[in-house]
């Protein structure tokens, strides 16, 4: 894993959010990536600021310390990166919000949404505001009612130019919506999104 030790970093926000969203720490955190055969990233608290301090996990990752994390396994071996927040700084750059341009190259099946791939986007950001665009369809959401993207766990990460699928899986009742990643037929993974 390329050397990450205290690392600072300021991250766009995306559209008006004010806090930094999952997908974009998500990206930023991939690019750390050790081979591995399964990935879990976690968002434990909103992350209200623009800047971030990285670590490489000197304790395992603990939920009460960190904000955010990312963890990397294969075989025996294991790594974890930590994310917690600094302070903001004084002018966030912001990115617009894409989720019109990510829903053009979609299509709605029986439980699901497809992405035709060959989009400029990330997985990770195709399958995000998919799976918001899924769940308020399927479940006729409020408009005051927000989701928020609080974990995936993923075998690979696809390229955003191949096609995948989303597939509803179940809502806890925890208010935990949890959605199938499919690449073909095969389950690469789950997103799950919180119902605030």
């Amino acid at each position: 894993m390329e050397s990450i030790h205290n690392k600072e970093v300021m991250l766009p926000f995306i559209g008006n959010r004010l806090y930094m969203h999952g997908t974009t720490l998500f990206d930023f955190l991939l690019k750390f990536a050790p081979v591995f055969e399964n990935l879990t990233f976690k968002v434990m608290r909103v992350i209200e600021s623009d800047r971030i301090r990285i670590n490489i996990c000197p304790d395992g990752g603990s939920e009460k310390k960190y904000f955010a994390i990312m963890e990397f396994n294969s075989g025996n071996n294991s790594s974890m990166l930590c994310v917690e927040p600094l302070s903001p700084s004084k002018k966030q750059v912001r990115l617009p919000d894409e989720t019109k341009g990510i829903l053009a190259s979609t299509e709605y099946s029986d439980g699901g949404i497809h992405c035709k791939g060959g989009t400029s986007y990330s997985f990770i950001t195709n399958a995000v505001f998919m799976n918001k665009a899924l769940i308020q369809k399927t479940y006729n959401v409020k408009k005051n009612e927000e989701f928020l993207f609080v974990r995936t766990d993923l075998k690979r990460v696809p390229d955003s130019r191949d096609s995948f699928n989303l597939k509803l899986n179940h809502v806890t009742r925890k208010n935990m919506y949890l959605t199938q990643i499919l690449s073909g037929k095969e389950v690469i993974g789950d997103i799950y999104f919180l119902k605030t």
